[in-house]
C-alpha cells in the first residue's frame, strides 16, 4: 500500500502525491526554509509583489537597491528557484512565488495575531484570566 502526502497549495488547492515520490531533495528543501527562512523576509516579498520594482522597494523600506536584490537573492536561494521573473512591466510573481507569498501574508498575520494577544495578557497570568 503506497502512503499518500497532501500538499496545500495556495488559493485553496490541495493534492495528493505518492510518498514514494518525495525526494531527498525535497527533504533538504523543507530543512533550508525552515532553518533559514526568516519573518523580516515577509515585508520585503510583499512589497516587491505590490511595488513590482526593486528600486521602489528599496525606498519604501529605506534600504539601498542592492540591500534589496541581495536580500532577494538569498530568499530566492533557499527555495532554489526564482520568485519574480524581471519583466518590461516590473517584478512578476512566478508560480512559486504566488505560492511563497500566500504563505507569507499568512506568516505575518500570524505574527500580528500572536503579538496583539501576547499585548492583551495580563503579567504573570496563566491559563484563564479575569478582570474586573
Amino acid at each position: 500500500m503506497t502512503s499518500l502526502v497532501i500538499i496545500a497549495l495556495p488559493i485553496g488547492y490541495t493534492t495528493t502525491l505518492p510518498h514514494t515520490t518525495m525526494s531527498i531533495a525535497s527533504d533538504k528543501l523543507v530543512h533550508r526554509v525552515i532553518s533559514r527562512l526568516r519573518l523580516r523576509h515577509m515585508p520585503l516579498l510583499l512589497a516587491l509583489e505590490r511595488q513590482r520594482s526593486v528600486s521602489r522597494v528599496a525606498a519604501e523600506m529605506n534600504l539601498s537597491q542592492p540591500a534589496v536584490t541581495k536580500m532577494l537573492r538569498e530568499i530566492e536561494d533557499i527555495f532554489t528557484v526564482p520568485l519574480f521573473t524581471r519583466t518590461r512591466q516590473g517584478l512578476e510573481p512566478t508560480p512559486t512565488g504566488l505560492s511563497v507569498l500566500a504563505h507569507a501574508r499568512l506568516a505575518l498575520a500570524d505574527a500580528d495575531a500572536l503579538g496583539r494577544e501576547l499585548a492583551v495578557i495580563e503579567p504573570g497570568c496563566q491559563g484563564v484570566c479575569a478582570w474586573g
